[in-house]
Protein backbone atom coordinates (compact mmCIF):
# COMPACT_ATOMS: atom_id res chain seq x y z
CA UNK A 1 0.00 0.00 0.00
CA UNK A 2 2.90 2.33 0.75
CA UNK A 3 4.30 1.67 -2.71
CA UNK A 4 0.94 2.66 -4.20
CA UNK A 5 1.03 5.96 -2.31
CA UNK A 6 4.53 6.68 -3.55
CA UNK A 7 3.59 5.83 -7.14
CA UNK A 8 1.17 8.79 -7.45
CA UNK A 9 2.56 11.14 -10.08
CA UNK A 10 1.62 13.73 -12.68
CA UNK A 11 2.10 17.47 -12.29
CA UNK A 12 0.25 18.38 -15.46
CA UNK A 13 -2.31 20.41 -13.49
CA UNK A 14 0.43 22.57 -12.03
CA UNK A 15 1.99 22.89 -15.45
CA UNK A 16 -1.25 24.01 -17.06
CA UNK A 17 -1.92 26.54 -14.30
CA UNK A 18 1.52 27.95 -14.96
CA UNK A 19 0.90 28.09 -18.69
CA UNK A 20 -2.38 29.94 -18.14
CA UNK A 21 -0.40 32.93 -17.00
CA UNK A 22 0.80 33.29 -20.59
CA UNK A 23 -2.63 33.05 -22.23
CA UNK A 24 -3.07 35.65 -24.98
CA UNK A 25 -4.80 38.88 -24.02
CA UNK A 26 -5.87 41.63 -26.35
CA UNK A 27 -3.57 44.59 -26.15
CA UNK A 28 -5.26 47.95 -26.37
CA UNK A 29 -2.69 49.39 -28.73
CA UNK A 30 -4.13 52.10 -30.95
CA UNK A 31 -2.83 53.97 -33.93
CA UNK A 32 -2.55 57.72 -34.27
CA UNK A 33 -6.24 57.96 -35.21
CA UNK A 34 -7.30 56.26 -31.97
CA UNK A 35 -8.21 52.99 -33.68
CA UNK A 36 -6.99 49.53 -32.83
CA UNK A 37 -3.83 48.53 -34.68
CA UNK A 38 -4.82 45.11 -36.13
CA UNK A 39 -1.32 44.10 -37.24
CA UNK A 40 0.14 44.75 -33.80
CA UNK A 41 -2.72 42.96 -32.08
CA UNK A 42 -2.46 39.95 -34.40
CA UNK A 43 1.32 39.69 -34.15
CA UNK A 44 1.14 39.82 -30.36
CA UNK A 45 -1.50 37.11 -30.33
CA UNK A 46 0.62 34.88 -32.59
CA UNK A 47 3.71 35.36 -30.39
CA UNK A 48 1.80 34.60 -27.19
CA UNK A 49 0.13 31.60 -28.80
CA UNK A 50 3.56 30.27 -29.82
CA UNK A 51 4.81 30.73 -26.24
CA UNK A 52 1.78 28.82 -24.92
CA UNK A 53 2.40 25.91 -27.31
CA UNK A 54 6.09 25.73 -26.39
CA UNK A 55 5.27 25.91 -22.68
CA UNK A 56 2.64 23.18 -23.01
CA UNK A 57 5.09 20.91 -24.83
CA UNK A 58 7.67 21.55 -22.13
CA UNK A 59 5.34 20.52 -19.32
CA UNK A 60 4.04 17.52 -21.25
CA UNK A 61 7.39 16.17 -22.44
CA UNK A 62 10.01 17.29 -19.94
CA UNK A 63 8.31 15.97 -16.74
CA UNK A 64 7.70 12.61 -18.44
CA UNK A 65 11.46 12.17 -18.67
CA UNK A 66 11.62 12.71 -14.94
CA UNK A 67 8.82 10.24 -14.20
CA UNK A 68 10.48 6.82 -14.09
CA UNK A 69 8.41 3.74 -14.75
CA UNK A 70 7.50 1.24 -12.10
CA UNK A 71 10.73 -0.73 -12.39
CA UNK A 72 13.07 2.23 -12.85
CA UNK A 73 15.04 3.31 -9.73
CA UNK A 74 13.65 6.33 -7.94
CA UNK A 75 15.44 8.93 -5.86
CA UNK A 76 13.93 8.99 -2.37
CA UNK A 77 14.53 11.75 0.19
CA UNK A 78 13.43 11.02 3.77
CA UNK A 79 13.19 13.37 6.74
CA UNK A 80 13.84 11.85 10.17
CA UNK A 81 11.58 13.29 12.84
CA UNK A 82 13.45 11.85 15.89
CA UNK A 83 12.06 9.55 18.57
CA UNK A 84 8.92 7.63 17.71
CA UNK A 85 8.55 9.37 14.36
CA UNK A 86 11.94 8.03 13.26
CA UNK A 87 11.02 4.50 14.33
CA UNK A 88 7.82 4.66 12.30
CA UNK A 89 9.67 6.05 9.28
CA UNK A 90 12.30 3.33 9.49
CA UNK A 91 9.53 0.73 9.57
CA UNK A 92 8.07 2.26 6.41
CA UNK A 93 11.45 2.30 4.69
CA UNK A 94 11.96 -1.38 5.45
CA UNK A 95 8.84 -2.16 3.41
CA UNK A 96 10.07 -0.30 0.33
CA UNK A 97 12.05 -2.46 -2.14
CA UNK A 98 15.55 -1.15 -2.72
CA UNK A 99 15.37 -2.38 -6.29
CA UNK A 100 13.00 0.52 -6.96
CA UNK A 101 13.90 3.00 -4.20
CA UNK A 102 17.62 2.45 -4.52
CA UNK A 103 18.87 6.02 -4.24
CA UNK A 104 18.05 7.19 -0.73
CA UNK A 105 19.01 10.45 0.94
CA UNK A 106 18.24 11.56 4.47
CA UNK A 107 17.67 14.76 6.44
CA UNK A 108 17.65 15.14 10.21
CA UNK A 109 17.46 18.04 12.65
CA UNK A 110 20.93 19.11 13.74
CA UNK A 111 19.99 18.54 17.41
CA UNK A 112 18.62 15.05 16.72
CA UNK A 113 21.10 12.62 18.27
CA UNK A 114 18.99 9.45 18.12
CA UNK A 115 17.83 9.00 14.52
CA UNK A 116 21.18 8.02 12.99
CA UNK A 117 21.98 5.33 15.62
CA UNK A 118 18.45 3.93 15.22
CA UNK A 119 18.79 3.83 11.43
CA UNK A 120 22.20 2.16 11.64
CA UNK A 121 20.99 -0.45 14.12
CA UNK A 122 18.09 -1.52 11.86
CA UNK A 123 20.29 -1.64 8.76
CA UNK A 124 18.77 1.30 6.90
CA UNK A 125 22.04 3.24 7.18
CA UNK A 126 25.65 2.18 7.30
CA UNK A 127 27.94 3.94 9.80
CA UNK A 128 29.50 5.87 6.90
CA UNK A 129 26.22 7.05 5.32
CA UNK A 130 26.07 10.84 5.01
CA UNK A 131 22.95 12.43 6.49
CA UNK A 132 22.07 16.05 5.76
CA UNK A 133 21.43 18.24 8.81
CA UNK A 134 19.17 21.28 9.08
CA UNK A 135 18.21 23.52 12.02
CA UNK A 136 15.14 22.24 13.81
CA UNK A 137 12.18 24.42 12.94
CA UNK A 138 11.00 24.49 16.54
CA UNK A 139 12.48 22.84 19.60
CA UNK A 140 10.25 21.51 22.35
CA UNK A 141 9.25 24.46 24.54
CA UNK A 142 10.59 27.05 22.10
CA UNK A 143 8.43 30.15 21.74
CA UNK A 144 6.59 30.62 18.47
CA UNK A 145 8.22 34.04 18.05
CA UNK A 146 11.76 32.70 17.98
CA UNK A 147 10.59 29.65 16.02
CA UNK A 148 9.95 31.93 13.04
CA UNK A 149 13.67 32.63 12.76
CA UNK A 150 14.75 29.00 13.13
CA UNK A 151 12.14 27.94 10.58
CA UNK A 152 13.51 30.45 8.08
CA UNK A 153 17.04 29.12 8.68
CA UNK A 154 15.82 25.56 8.19
CA UNK A 155 14.03 26.55 4.97
CA UNK A 156 17.15 28.27 3.61
CA UNK A 157 19.36 25.27 4.40
CA UNK A 158 16.85 22.92 2.79
CA UNK A 159 16.86 24.80 -0.52
CA UNK A 160 20.48 23.86 -1.11
CA UNK A 161 19.96 20.22 -0.12
CA UNK A 162 16.98 19.75 -2.43
CA UNK A 163 18.79 21.38 -5.33
CA UNK A 164 21.62 18.86 -4.98
CA UNK A 165 19.59 15.71 -4.21
CA UNK A 166 16.88 16.28 -6.86
CA UNK A 167 14.49 13.68 -5.38
CA UNK A 168 11.56 12.07 -7.17
CA UNK A 169 9.83 11.42 -3.83
CA UNK A 170 9.99 13.34 -0.55
CA UNK A 171 8.81 11.03 2.22
CA UNK A 172 7.98 12.60 5.59
CA UNK A 173 5.97 11.66 8.66
CA UNK A 174 6.38 14.71 10.89
CA UNK A 175 6.87 16.40 13.23
CA UNK A 176 7.57 20.09 12.47
CA UNK A 177 11.08 19.30 11.21
CA UNK A 178 9.63 18.27 7.85
CA UNK A 179 7.47 21.37 7.35
CA UNK A 180 10.11 23.74 5.91
CA UNK A 181 11.41 20.86 3.77
CA UNK A 182 7.96 20.34 2.23
CA UNK A 183 7.48 24.07 1.63
CA UNK A 184 10.89 24.34 -0.03
CA UNK A 185 10.17 21.30 -2.22
CA UNK A 186 6.84 22.66 -3.44
CA UNK A 187 8.41 26.06 -4.16
CA UNK A 188 11.38 24.65 -6.09
CA UNK A 189 9.09 22.34 -8.06
CA UNK A 190 6.85 25.27 -8.97
CA UNK A 191 9.73 27.34 -10.36
CA UNK A 192 11.15 24.33 -12.21
CA UNK A 193 14.26 23.71 -10.10
CA UNK A 194 13.03 20.27 -9.03
CA UNK A 195 11.52 17.51 -11.20
CA UNK A 196 7.94 18.19 -12.19
CA UNK A 197 7.20 14.61 -11.18
CA UNK A 198 8.34 15.16 -7.58
CA UNK A 199 5.79 13.82 -5.10
CA UNK A 200 5.58 15.03 -1.50
CA UNK A 201 4.22 12.14 0.58
CA UNK A 202 3.22 12.61 4.22
CA UNK A 203 2.47 9.56 6.34
CA UNK A 204 0.55 10.49 9.48
CA UNK A 205 1.70 8.87 12.70
CA UNK A 206 -0.10 5.76 13.94
CA UNK A 207 -0.65 7.66 17.18
CA UNK A 208 -3.11 9.89 15.34
CA UNK A 209 -6.35 7.92 15.52
CA UNK A 210 -9.06 10.59 15.35
CA UNK A 211 -7.34 13.85 14.39
CA UNK A 212 -4.47 14.97 12.19
CA UNK A 213 -1.34 16.32 13.83
CA UNK A 214 -0.54 20.03 13.48
CA UNK A 215 1.93 19.21 10.71
CA UNK A 216 -0.65 17.00 9.03
CA UNK A 217 -3.29 19.75 9.19
CA UNK A 218 -0.94 22.29 7.62
CA UNK A 219 0.17 19.97 4.82
CA UNK A 220 -3.40 18.81 4.15
CA UNK A 221 -5.23 22.14 4.33
CA UNK A 222 -2.63 24.12 2.39
CA UNK A 223 -2.13 21.25 -0.09
CA UNK A 224 1.62 21.16 0.50
CA UNK A 225 1.65 17.35 0.21
CA UNK A 226 0.57 15.47 -2.90
CA UNK A 227 -0.33 12.45 -0.78
CA UNK A 228 -1.47 12.51 2.86
CA UNK A 229 -1.78 8.95 4.15
CA UNK A 230 -3.37 7.92 7.44
CA UNK A 231 -3.37 4.63 9.31
CA UNK A 232 -6.83 4.61 10.87
CA UNK A 233 -10.17 4.34 8.99
CA UNK A 234 -12.01 6.77 11.29
CA UNK A 235 -9.40 9.42 10.56
CA UNK A 236 -9.66 8.80 6.83
CA UNK A 237 -13.45 9.19 7.04
CA UNK A 238 -13.02 12.78 8.28
CA UNK A 239 -10.75 13.89 5.44
CA UNK A 240 -11.85 13.05 1.88
CA UNK A 241 -8.46 13.71 0.26
CA UNK A 242 -6.36 11.41 2.46
CA UNK A 243 -5.25 7.90 1.54
CA UNK A 244 -5.98 5.13 4.02
CA UNK A 245 -3.08 2.66 4.20
CA UNK A 246 -3.81 0.73 7.41
CA UNK A 247 -1.41 0.27 10.29
CA UNK A 248 2.22 0.15 9.20
CA UNK A 249 3.84 -0.73 12.56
Amino acid sequence: MICECLSHSGRLTAGLSYINRFSPTKRKERNEHGQMNPSLDHSTTVILFFICICSLLFFLVYPSKLSPGVNVPLSLLCVFGSGGHTKELLSLLQSLPRSIYSTRSYIRAITDQTSIPSAVSCGELSPSTFVHSIPRAREVGQSFFTAVWTTVLSFYKTLGILSVVQPHILLVNGPGTCLPVCIAAVLLRFVGLLPGSLQVVFIESACRVDNLSLTGKILYNFRLADVVAVQWPQLAAKHPRVVYIGLQI
